[in-house]
C-alpha cells in the first residue's frame, strides 16, 4: 500500500470545485491586505480538503473557504487552517483542515 495512504485517516473523494480563499487575521490584529485566491479543490473530505492554489499560503494559516457547487446557487461557507503546502513549480497544492463552527 502506498505510504501516503497509510497516512491517510480519512477517505478522499476526487473533487473539482471552485473556491474561494481568504486568509484571516488572528484575533486583535489589523487585517491584513487580504487576497482572495480563486482556485480548484483537487479532493475533499470529512475533514478537509486539498486545493491547487497559484500562489502560497502560509502554513497554519486561518482561512475563510467558500466552495461553489455546479447549480447550487450559493455558495458553501467555511473556515479551514492551512496545514501543509508543497511548491510545484509556479502552483502550489495545499492542504487545508475544516474547523469546527
Amino acid at each position: 500500500m502506498n505510504q501516503e495512504r497509510e497516512r491517510r485517516r480519512y477517505s478522499r473523494y476526487e473533487a473539482s470545485l471552485e473556491i474561494v480563499i481568504r486568509e484571516l487575521s488572528p484575533p486583535g490584529t489589523p487585517d491584513p491586505l487580504a487576497v482572495s485566491i480563486h482556485s480548484e479543490t483537487r479532493n475533499i473530505s470529512t475533514h478537509g480538503l486539498c486545493v491547487q492554489l497559484d500562489q502560497a499560503c502560509p502554513d497554519s494559516a486561518l482561512v475563510r473557504c467558500e466552495i461553489h457547487v455546479p447549480s447550487c446557487p450559493v455558495a458553501i461557507p467555511t473556515l479551514a487552517q492551512v496545514r501543509w503546502v508543497q511548491d510545484g513549480q509556479g502552483t502550489f497544492v495545499a492542504g487545508l483542515e475544516f474547523l469546527p463552527q
